[in-house]
């Protein structure tokens, strides 16, 4: 999207973000279709979901299936307050592209 800005090239950036748009809402669609998973927000390129413990793996599962045939990758920060979720976000989005990271201050926890 940033390119298209630079670029001036208006049709293009909406295209992107039509795009992107409609792959947020396809993965939200892929979420609230599992067990234990609810959509709290969908805004812009983020997506908030509430997960139960029980439902983390099967969700993380599902988002990786669904990165293979996008053609945007995505970061997912996963703990158990949103502080720590958004720890888990930052630091995925940080170590590359297409992470999954789960976060824990209490257990001093990062896993990829």
């Amino acid at each position: 999207m940033e390119r298209n800005l630079l670029r001036n090239d208006i049709a293009a950036f909406v295209a992107s973000s039509n795009a992107i748009d409609a792959a947020i809402r396809s993965l939200a669609a892929v979420a609230e279709g599992i067990d234990g998973v609810q959509v709290v927000l969908i805004g812009g390129d983020s997506i908030l979901l509430e997960v139960t413990e029980n439902s983390v793996e099967a969700l993380s599962t599902a988002l990786m299936k669904s990165q293979n045939i996008r053609d945007f990758s995505f970061s997912v920060g996963i703990g158990p307050s949103l502080r720590e979720c958004y720890i888990g976000l930052r630091m995925a989005k940080t170590t590359g592209k297409g992470k999954i990271v789960r976060f824990s201050e209490d257990a001093e926890v990062c896993q990829s």
